[in-house]
């Protein structure tokens, strides 16, 4: 077989040549074929802010081959047609595969491409827009090209683009100078981007909301834990060629996820074997003197499986970790872990029309003593192992015309099992934690879901993207928990309260949840684009579905070219999580309070209770709307204003709908039960205004700032658990990651060919917290106190050598060069002598990438 598909002739007998010139003509039809069904699914316009006046057009276009490698000396051609004013432009795309095209007016073109080493893109008709547009063309190999130079894309934006969104491109995860050991996950990277906070336990939120309220996905598939809905399988920043982050404005398609849509696709290789070792040394930081910080070696490996057919990647990424209080005593001020995850994903093209790709992530946690802090010392700690996998398979077929059908299944499977240092009582006293932790917890869960996708597309009034879906996911969630007592003390030893468990924490809760979209993508002139979506989706556990529309536009007003107006007004679904509809499931709590003298209960104990109705409960539902101005200024340089208001007003939240005496024989007797009945009564808001600023740089990078002023508030902001240390009533309040002031840049400055320097900046708002006395009840409003101010500056110097035949790039670099202390901990007991003392201190820290590229050409 060859290459590309067709049968070869070197089989046949010479005396029939006739036979050989039909299959060799067959071989480059279905070569043709090939192409153009590449190039129209990789051929993408986008017109930028930066325009020129008077109906101009440009092209800025890159050229490579399938395994995103440029491609230098392709001959680019571009022919008017369709009532077009004749015009033809040629260029020869250089070493980066760059290539540049100046046209006297905006219209329809024929785009033909063509290379001696790659199959030809004959007459492949492109819309161009007013103003710059990127192109980025694919070609299909005839034969091996040989070895090339990796090359870095410059990220561009779309010229149809409706969604607000941002994103980073593999390049720009690659040579951000994230903190080192946030890097592992890839949630570390996407907290750099506007909008997207972290939190000090690594939780990552998308413009004010929940962590499980966001669509999590790789590469089209759920990626989400079924239990708590958060994305919990961690995934080596290596493996990822893009991350999006989309709050508002985006297709029906996405699904649910009233916080936003969080997207990550993964990296395949092309037909030319590399492999790249990565961090040889590990991280050193200054604190109590010099010291090992963490280690993380990495090594990637690409290539063809069957050249010119089919495809693999394959990330190994490990990560030793070190974390250290100083405020601990020697021996007690120390935890280690380590994690390993690796992403093998494949891709094959079967034929010209129908293309088949896989995926398998593995990744694996041992972390004993976790939850080590100041104010949790090492017998409070809990031992953690975990085992996720992810697996997906999609089959794509390109049906007559311009229509394609993708049909995918993915599974995905979690293990979680966590292990206190014994079985004692919690103690939460004025000085801290004390005890063991209060949660043996082995925790399963796992998805089956499968989708179908049907694109195509017609002319008439315009042009029209019509997208039409349907998913199916099952879900499953098993939990085993064992809970010990959590006692309160009084600064001199008293004990205040006592926090119990009664009944079995032993279950498992399934799901079914179905979902449909139907979408059309309106370019209705060459200035406007309009989108329409209609989703219906439905759970087995909840009685009332949800039929959620979605309207936006994009506008380029007449004679202003370099600017581009959008908006939006969406319904946008909630995810669902398993944890919060089985809480009735789970143990209940009994809590006593004592008198003075510690012994004496003055009253019954109290008996928290959870009840669920599904027959009232109806799927939540966010109504978002937003708009957005981008402005092209002289030299590339594109700046953009966006408000985003999000209202969600029937969300989960546990009400207390009776208190009365108990007559259950398996609770204390006398006591008072309180019954929370899950109900769609939790109201949250959120509302940002934010200002960025791109400019490209030498070569493929670009320098960034963006501010973003936002307020969030919630008529439920903490949640009602069974096993939750701090009581409270249903009070108004923050969230807890509210960050009304943040600004963020980044940029990698070339220094030369073989020289870079590369700086992440970072200042913003302390997280808010709330704070309890000795009892463990809250005091005053939630979150009402806040973290000092936060600025973070990390910058790295990164330079490629040649050294005993190989090529090396050494990249070392400090984080948090202007060691501000950044702490991440505070004492929130109101009734203790160090109330708001600070800790969790951030230190300066010295780090050096080492990176293997490769053999060095002769």
């Amino acid at each position: 077989m060859s290459k590309d598909g067709g049968d070869t002739c070197d089989s046949l007998p010479i005396r029939n040549r006739w036979l050989m010139r039909i299959a060799e003509r067959t071989r480059h039809r279905r070569a043709r074929f090939a192409v153009f069904r590449s190039v129209a699914a990789t051929v993408g316009m986008a017109a930028w802010s930066v325009t020129v006046a008077g109906g101009q057009a440009r092209i800025d276009g890159s050229v490579s081959d399938k395994g995103g490698n440029p491609v230098s000396g392709a001959r680019i051609a571009l022919e008017s047609v369709g009532g077009g004013s004749g015009q033809r432009a040629e260029a020869q795309s250089d070493q980066r595969g760059a290539f540049r095209i100046e046209l006297a007016q905006a219209g329809t073109f024929h785009l033909t491409v063509t290379h001696d080493d790659f199959f030809a893109v004959e007459a492949n008709p492109i819309e161009l827009a007013e103003g710059t547009n990127a192109v980025r063309v694919e070609l299909v190999q005839s034969r091996d090209a040989g070895t090339v130079v990796d090359v870095r894309s410059e990220p561009r934006r779309p010229a149809d683009q409706i969604a607000m969104s941002t994103a980073l491109v593999e390049e720009e995860i690659d040579s951000m100078p994230v903190t080192r050991a946030t890097k592992q996950r890839i949630q570390g990277v996407a907290a750099v981007l506007p909008g997207v906070v972290r939190t000090a336990y690594g939780d990552i939120h998308l413009h004010g909301s929940r962590a499980s309220e966001t669509n999590w996905s790789l590469d089209g598939f759920n990626l989400s834990d079924p239990a708590t809905g958060e994305l919990e399988m961690a995934l080596g920043a290596e493996s990822v060629r893009s991350v999006e982050v989309q709050p508002s404005r985006y297709s029906a398609a996405v699904g649910r996820g009233a916080g936003g849509a969080l997207a990550l696709e993964s990296r395949v290789g092309g037909d030319n074997l590399r492999q790249r070792f990565t961090n040889f040394v590990p991280g050193v930081e200054l604190n109590r003197g010099l010291r090992f910080r963490d280690w993380r070696p990495r090594h990637n490996l690409s290539g063809p499986l069957i050249p010119g057919r089919a495809w693999f990647f394959n990330s190994f990424d490990a990560l030793y970790e070190e974390n250290f209080f100083r405020e601990l005593p020697r021996g007690q001020d120390r935890n280690r872990y380590w994690s390993i995850n690796n992403s093998l994903r494949a891709r094959a093209d079967l034929t010209p029309r129908h293309t088949l790709s896989s995926g398998l992530v593995a990744d694996y946690l041992n972390a004993p003593n976790s939850g080590l802090t100041p104010l949790s010392p090492m017998e409070t700690t809990l031992d953690q192992r975990a085992r996720r996998h992810f697996f997906n398979v999609k089959h794509q077929v390109a049906l007559s015309g311009t229509g394609v059908l993708d049909i995918g299944y993915a599974a995905y499977r979690s293990s979680y099992r966590a292990v206190p240092q014994g079985t004692g009582a919690y103690r939460i006293t004025a000085l801290g934690r004390a005890g063991n932790y209060p949660v043996d917890m082995l925790l399963l869960s796992g998805r089956d879901e499968i989708r179908a996708d049907l694109l195509a597309s017609w002319g008439g009034l315009g042009r029209h993207e019509w997208r039409a879906g349907v998913g199916l996911s099952r879900t499953q969630y098993s939990q085993g928990v064992r809970r010990s007592p959590i006692e309160y003390y009084a600064l001199d030893g008293t004990l205040l309260s006592r926090l119990e468990f009664a009944g079995s924490g032993r279950f498992t809760q399934s799901n079914l949840e179905t979902g449909t979209y139907v979408q059309d993508r309106w370019r209705i002139g060459p200035r406007l684009i309009a989108e329409i979506g209609l989703r219906w989706d439905r759970d087995r556990t909840v009685a009332r579905g949800a039929v959620t529309p979605r309207f936006s536009l994009a506008l380029t007003p007449p004679g202003m070219g370099r600017s581009r107006l959008s908006a939006g007004l969406g319904w946008i679904p909630a995810a669902t999580y398993l944890r919060i509809l089985t809480r009735h499931r789970d143990q209940h709590s009994v809590y006593r309070a004592f008198a003075p003298d510690g012994k004496t209960p003055p009253e019954p104990p109290q008996i928290r209770l959870f009840e669920l109705d599904p027959g009232i409960l109806a799927i939540p539902r966010a109504r978002n709307f937003s708009a957005s101005w981008n402005q092209g200024l002289p030299g590339a340089t594109d700046i953009g204003i966006s408000y985003l208001r999000k209202r969600l007003s029937d969300g989960y939240a546990q009400v207390p709908a009776s208190t009365r005496a108990v007559r259950d024989a398996r609770l204390p007797l006398g006591g008072q039960a309180v019954r929370f009945q899950l109900q769609n009564t939790r109201r949250d808001a959120y509302d940002s205004v934010e200002f960025s600023l791109s400019r490209p740089l030498l070569g493929s990078e670009r320098w960034f700032l963006s501010y973003t002023y936002s307020k969030s508030w919630s008529n439920a902001p903490l949640e009602v658990e069974t096993g939750a240390p701090i009581r409270f009533s249903q009070v108004e309040g923050r969230l807890a990651w509210d960050v009304p002031h943040r600004l963020v840049s980044w940029a990698m400055f070339p220094l030369g060919k073989q020289m870079s320097v590369a700086y992440l900046c970072e200042w913003k708002d302390g997280f808010p917290f709330s704070a309890h006395d000795a009892r463990g009840e809250l005091v005053g409003q939630v979150h009402s106190w806040r973290l000092p101010r936060q600025f973070s500056l990390n910058v790295h110097v990164q330079r490629e050598v040649s050294f005993l035949g190989h090529r090396w790039s050494l990249r070392p670099g400090v984080d948090n060069l202007t060691n501000r202390p950044n702490y991440r901990f505070v004492n929130n007991n109101a009734d203790s002598p160090q109330f708001l003392e600070l800790s969790g201190r951030t230190p300066i820290k010295l780090v050096v990438r080492l990176r293997w590229l490769g053999k060095a050409s002769k």
